[in-house]
């Protein structure tokens, strides 16, 4: 039996030049030779090894759901989603509740009135806003801006907007993004492979404080963040404006704590201008 045809048995390089494959009509053929060749040169082949996972390292493509997906009328409002993947949603998902099983491509933003939940290994191209809590775990990236009422990340987590929680912010992995803020009490925390890193050169804890744990890299610096000694914690004096002092608590005048911690690498003359700039807001 010959395996290759008449034409495949001449010149090599000729027939590379002068032949463009056909495969659209040709792999069915192909596909039959291929498998008369392997049963005259071995006729106790299991053929199942072939019918199954073909090629193991092509990835199963997924079909994408194409219907949008949020309420078109104000019963609807209270409707929770729930996917599992692997699964590509071409649209922006709005619900009560949003719960990303694990494998799930989102095409769109993720709004979630009351919470969102977003397993493992997804993609969202967009940015996720729950009104509830937002959950993000291990190895699941966003491509926005993620804000929650209370922001939990596990695992390995990449963010390329701003992080923010109205609430606290706790990490147990790594996260890396392009700013961490939070109203409340920030905790950053993992194992000796774990680290934060943010574009931002500060990371701020409006009303709470920071626990950190993990390494901490900000701005553009390759070299971790001294927290020891670039935490400072934020007080208003009477007069309103802000001062920010380096202290081993938050308890550093003695007579009230402070309103918020600071860590960051700006120097003292951007840091001032920050200031500057916070107290005409609160203005």
């Amino acid at each position: 039996m010959s395996f290759f045809s008449p034409k495949a048995s001449g010149s090599f390089s000729a027939d590379m030049d002068s032949a463009q494959p056909d495969f659209e009509n040709n792999l069915a053929q192909f596909e039959a030779e291929f498998n008369k060749f392997v049963a005259e040169t071995d006729p106790n082949f299991d053929f199942n090894l072939l019918r199954y996972k073909v090629n193991p390292f092509a990835s199963e493509i997924p079909a994408p759901i194409s219907e949008v997906m949020h309420p078109n009328r104000k019963a609807e409002l209270s409707q929770n989603i729930t996917l599992s993947g692997p699964k590509v949603v071409n649209s922006s998902i709005f619900a009560e509740r949003v719960i990303l099983e694990s494998d799930i491509q989102v095409k769109g933003n993720i709004y979630g009135l009351k919470g969102v939940l977003i397993g493992p290994n997804c993609r969202i191209e967009g940015s996720v806003v729950s009104g509830g809590s937002l959950q993000i775990d291990n190895g699941s990236r966003v491509e926005g801006t993620i804000v929650g009422e209370e922001v939990i990340i596990s695992g390995k987590v990449e963010v390329e907007g701003p992080a923010i929680s109205r609430g606290d912010f706790a990490v147990q992995g790594t996260l890396e993004a392009q700013d961490l803020v939070a109203v409340r009490n920030i905790s950053l925390l993992g194992n000796e492979n774990d680290y934060v890193k943010l574009e931002a050169s500060t990371l701020f804890a409006q009303n709470g404080e920071i626990e950190v744990k993990v390494p901490v890299k900000l701005g553009h610096s390759s070299r971790e963040a001294d927290v020891d000694s670039q935490r400072f914690y934020l007080t208003r004096a009477t007069d309103g404006t802000f001062r920010l002092a380096r202290a081993t608590s938050p308890y550093h005048d003695g007579v009230r704590p402070a309103q918020g911690t600071i860590i960051t690498n700006l120097s003292d003359a951007e840091l001032e201008k920050l200031l500057a700039e916070f107290t005409a807001l609160e203005r």
